[in-house]
């Protein structure tokens, strides 16, 4: 996943994949037949395990008001991604391309997170914790962007500001200032 995020799909050499592995190339194409399939695998494995994740820490807040709830939702999210960032430039990366790969890439797994993220930001419309002057589309990119945006763009940030996002204390107070744009300011 790193050579793919790092480099994109075409750029990905299949040798770096393998030192990477601690294998040989032929083991790869052996196992996985080619770099299509290979890519496919390590996708299928990432959105898993980020999605396995992504629910064990929802399911974990014990919080019952709903706004709680809401921003640490957000907050495990951007955790999440924070400890995720080749995540983040893998899906800038296959995102800004049309073709098979990005058919297969949403159709299999981004729709599943499309339609919850839909659905979690009509609830909180619903329940009148953001605007619902917005349609879901347009705030899930404007929520995703504002969530993953500084973790794509993690060296600009380093060198303009001197804030490092691997540093645990920094991504806390992304997820803070995300939560308090989305929802304001806590009243507890």
């Amino acid at each position: 996943m790193q050579v793919f995020a790092d480099k994109g799909f075409d750029a990905a050499p299949m040798q770096e994949i393998a030192n990477l592995a601690g294998v040989h190339v032929p083991h790869l194409s052996y196992h996985f037949k080619n770099k299509l399939n290979l890519w496919k695998a390590a996708v299928n494995r990432a959105f898993n395990e980020f999605q396995e994740e992504l629910s064990g820490r929802i399911l974990n807040i014990k919080d019952s008001k709903d706004d709680v709830r809401e921003r640490q939702a957000i907050r495990q999210f951007i955790y999440l991604m924070g400890e995720q960032p080749a995540f983040i430039l893998f899906m800038h990366e296959e995102g800004k391309r049309r073709g098979d790969r990005m058919r297969w890439l949403v159709d299999t797994h981004v729709r599943r997170l499309f339609e919850m993220s839909t659905a979690f930001i009509q609830q909180a419309q619903l329940r009148g914790l953001v605007s619902n002057s917005i349609s879901p589309v347009y705030f899930h990119y404007i929520l995703s962007g504002a969530m993953t945006f500084i973790f794509h763009q993690a060296e600009e940030c380093r060198r303009l500001s001197g804030i490092v996002m691997k540093n645990q204390a920094n991504i806390e107070t992304h997820a803070r200032a995300v939560v308090i744009a989305l929802f304001g300011a806590e009243n507890h």
